[in-house]
């Protein structure tokens, strides 16, 4: 049976939660200073599983080496759960106890607000601001939004990702951003497209499609919604006729970059070296498309970790310290140099060595080095400059039309069905709930 992208996000979570269980020790104490006095600071690990001890609970260990009245404890979620709603579920549980869990580390900024409009979680601005090692104008402006909400700052983390569209130039072409209508016509072009994990209907509906232009279905200001119409059904209609490549081809993506076949590539970049890694196996130009848009303008997302302060947290002070430890020295003890750094001099850093990392990456695989142009660097720069917040919102809308439109793709129900199930989840959802926007 195949799985929604949806229920594998589930089940990576599930998996994080279960195997952090042997990565640290979960201690239940709800003290915050021992009996010599020491303040103790405990922070809810949400995060992905490497195989290796967190990088956060290195941070912590660094950290209490050098501070001799604070000790920070690193406590991860724990349990298992089939359902994103019984992890956020667990998270409730235990940051609702008063002096239980003072730092929330989530692996997803944009969950964040989940906790933000409940008042759960701290405006650490007035402790930036007083701060004489780090400040706002050291960091990536674009980046920098995925923390912030009217005027406040929620949260933080020494680097960032960036969630795009793209490919190789002689196959998407050279100009970055394209319309949905160019999206669709540039599928109907290239009916043999490969995608790494497929290109099902409802994957390039939700995750190509939509990812960029469903601000033209949804008004998130207004509360209203507009699947109803003729665009959404026209749209479902010409998916469901249109034929896609959904097999997954995992295994072989990475070796088979430098073949002829056409692929599009959903990228996730987590570093630089990310980028340079695609350029070495390439061959030639990637271009960061973007998502499609209603009018072109190339749509690429932010998304980071985030490590944020409860309310309730007792020892604010000592509580911010470790955060902007973090920031400070996550570079030093655990970064990688090619990093998507936060702050704005150390991603120069990266941008600077990327190229010794392209020449270093073709010795090792015998071939010719792919130097990086200034057009190609500019296309980076251009991506990060254009970088957006996805919203809590946009997810959630997501996540409804991923589990309805299927019986469409499927035959189950009629597109006027499925139109008419999707408008009243959503409008729904847009009603009832007090997000308050996007961020």
């Amino acid at each position: 049976m195949k799985m929604s992208y949806r229920s594998i996000r589930v089940l990576l979570m599930a998996l994080i939660c279960c195997l952090f269980m042997t990565a640290c020790n979960n201690k239940q104490s709800t003290d915050t200073e021992d009996e010599t006095g020491e303040v103790i600071i405990k922070v809810l690990e949400v995060a992905q599983f490497s195989g290796q001890k967190s990088t956060l609970s290195i941070m912590a260990d660094a950290f209490n080496k050098e501070h001799e009245n604070i000790k920070v404890e690193i406590v991860p979620v724990s349990g298992s759960v089939k359902h994103l709603d019984e992890l956020y579920e667990m998270i409730n549980t235990r940051i609702s106890v008063k002096g239980e869990i003072d730092l929330l580390y989530l692996w997803d900024s944009t969950d964040l607000w989940r906790y933000q409009e409940r008042n759960l979680l701290e405006d650490i601005m007035p402790y930036l601001e007083k701060s004489s090692e780090y400040s706002l104008d050291k960091m990536v402006p674009g980046a920098v939004k995925c923390f912030q909400k009217n005027g406040g700052l929620y949260g933080l983390n020494p680097y960032f990702y960036i969630q795009s569209v793209g490919g190789k130039a002689s196959q998407v072409g050279e100009k970055e951003g394209w319309t949905t209508e160019e999206f669709l016509a540039w599928l109907k072009e290239h009916p043999d497209c490969k995608g790494e994990t497929g290109l099902s209907k409802d994957f390039v509906l939700n995750y190509f499609i939509l990812k960029g232009s469903l601000d033209k279905y949804v008004d998130f200001e207004k509360k209203q919604a507009y699947f109803r119409g003729d665009a959404f059904q026209t749209l479902l209609q010409e998916l469901k006729e249109m034929p896609l490549d959904e097999q997954w081809y995992v295994d072989t993506w990475y070796e088979s970059a430098s073949s002829d076949y056409i692929r599009l590539e959903w990228i996730n970049m987590h570093d630089l070296a990310t980028f340079a890694d695609l350029l070495s196996n390439y061959g030639e130009d990637l271009i960061l498309k973007g998502f499609p848009t209603a009018d072109g303008v190339p749509r690429h997302y932010i998304s980071s970790p985030s490590l944020s302060m409860l309310v309730h947290c007792k020892h604010k002070e000592e509580a911010y310290q470790f955060i902007e430890y973090v920031q400070l020295h996550f570079p030093e003890i655990c970064g990688g140099g090619n990093e998507l750094w936060m702050d704005r001099d150390l991603l120069e850093q990266s941008f600077a060595s990327l190229n010794e990392n392209l020449e270093t990456l073709a010795k090792i695989r015998g071939r010719e080095a792919y130097v990086l142009t200034d057009h190609q660097e500019q296309i980076l720069r251009n991506a990060i400059d254009a970088m957006v917040v996805e919203s809590l919102e946009q997810r959630i809308v997501w996540d409804i039309i991923e589990e309805e439109v299927l019986a469409y793709f499927n035959d189950d129900k009629s597109v006027d069905e499925v139109c008419d199930i999707i408008q009243k989840r959503v409008q729904l959802f847009l009603s009832e709930n007090e997000l308050g926007g996007q961020p």
